[in-house]
């Protein structure tokens, strides 16, 4: 309800307890309790003037789900991706992690783990891993 002076809501909660045990004894009674807000009018708004800035949850699941993840083998100078995947033992490796995001937020990226395998798989072996234990570089050289 609006008045001159007050935005007022009203509402009824209503208390139904159940029955718990033998249902010949009641321990509490039903109630009905009104309950008002009142919220002191000071001028008008119009809703003309309101621009929401948030976006809807349909077009913020859409941009969710194009979320392009990459993580791409770089030259030593670090200008463009490498063209060959083989290396030799104890030469450094470049590789740089990224994501696409096109209508999102920016995005920060953290790399959990990253192993190499001579398969695409991850579950494939032998397996190398650069990064474990929660976003650690491994040492990429072993004494043995």
């Amino acid at each position: 309800q609006v008045t001159p002076d007050a935005l007022i809501y009203s509402t009824t909660l209503n208390y139904s307890p159940l029955h718990a045990g033998n249902p010949i004894i009641i321990r509490t009674s039903p109630a009905v309790v009104p309950i008002e807000c009142h919220y002191p009018r000071r001028s008008n708004v119009s809703s003309s003037a309101i621009k929401p800035t948030w976006a809807p949850f349909h077009s913020t699941m859409a941009s969710e789900q194009k979320l392009l993840f990459s993580l791409r083998l770089m030259s030593d100078d670090w200008s463009a991706e490498r063209a060959s995947a083989v290396f030799q033992l104890g030469e450094v490796l470049h590789f740089q992690a990224g994501v696409d995001a096109e209508n999102h937020a920016p995005l920060r990226l953290f790399v959990d783990s990253c192993v190499a395998t001579p398969a695409p798989e991850r579950g494939s072996s032998p397996q190398y891993a650069f990064i474990d234990f929660s976003g650690c570089l491994v040492d990429g050289q072993l004494d043995d």
